[in-house]
């Protein structure tokens, strides 16, 4: 009756669509929602922290920083973004031209989502 799917890449995702009759179209709109990726992001600036925070919010996904970036008693955070890898190509997207690193970040961030087409 209860089944955890676990899909490693798309083409997984897209089996287990196609096999309860989605449309094609529907398949390939929710195939990337149904990976999703927890990425772990080291020594960002405190202002990158909070920008990625809020993106990542803004998209419906969540990252972890440290506790003190929000009151600025720390420079530095490493961070865990969390999110289904269609909230992390919306995140991709929107650090384009972004400050404090967060461009070159995005570039990287980009290779990492590429490799799942």
């Amino acid at each position: 009756m209860l089944e955890i799917l676990r899909a490693g890449n798309l083409d997984e995702a897209r089996a287990e669509i196609k096999k309860i009759g989605a449309s094609d179209h529907g398949t390939e709109l929710m195939a990337p929602k149904m990976l999703h990726f927890s990425i772990k992001i080291r020594d960002l600036d405190v202002k990158a922290a909070n920008i990625i925070k809020l993106l990542m919010l803004a998209v419906n996904g969540d990252a972890a920083i440290h506790g003190d970036v929000f009151d600025w008693k720390t420079q530095k955070s490493d961070a865990i973004i969390m999110g289904t890898l269609k909230q992390i190509r919306q995140l991709v997207d929107r650090l384009e031209g972004e400050p404090y690193g967060l461009n070159e970040l995005r570039k990287n961030l980009k290779e990492l989502v590429d490799q799942y087409k």
